[in-house]
């Protein structure tokens, strides 16, 4: 064997050269794997909320209350007062009330001992919370 024929065997040896990975050429693959992943999902369906209207609450008309001194007595004016939603109602109330008479909230209560007399109206506000 020559020396040529010995180098001509171990350039024979020698692998052909490695093309570079380019993954460009296999944006399709990808592309199509991901289409088969994204077929495979349900799709993601977010019913829609409706949300009915609020109502405002409803004061019915309330009676001249009177008290009788000597006599504690608890009238409830939420008893007067409705929500056509169901929600729950809180109640104020304007203006000055007479000696011995409060308002809790939900009923105007008299001690019995206070003075009785009349006094100017008062006005009674019911919010359920919601603009």
């Amino acid at each position: 064997m020559s020396i040529g024929s010995e180098l001509d065997a171990a350039l024979a040896e020698i692998p052909a050269p490695v093309t570079p990975f380019d993954p460009s050429t296999l944006q399709g693959e990808i592309t199509a794997l991901q289409n088969a992943v994204a077929a495979l999902q349900p799709p993601l369906v977010i019913p829609p909320v409706i949300v009915p209207p609020d109502h405002p609450p409803v004061i019915q008309t309330i009676p001249t209350l009177t008290f009788f001194v000597g006599k504690p007595q608890s009238i409830s004016l939420l008893a007067f007062c409705s929500d056509p939603d169901g929600d729950k109602l809180t109640l104020s109330l304007s203006g000055t009330l007479l000696p011995g008479i409060t308002f809790d909230g939900t009923s105007m209560n008299y001690d019995g001992a206070g003075a009785v007399a009349s006094a100017p109206a008062n006005q009674l506000f019911a919010n359920d919370g919601k603009p």
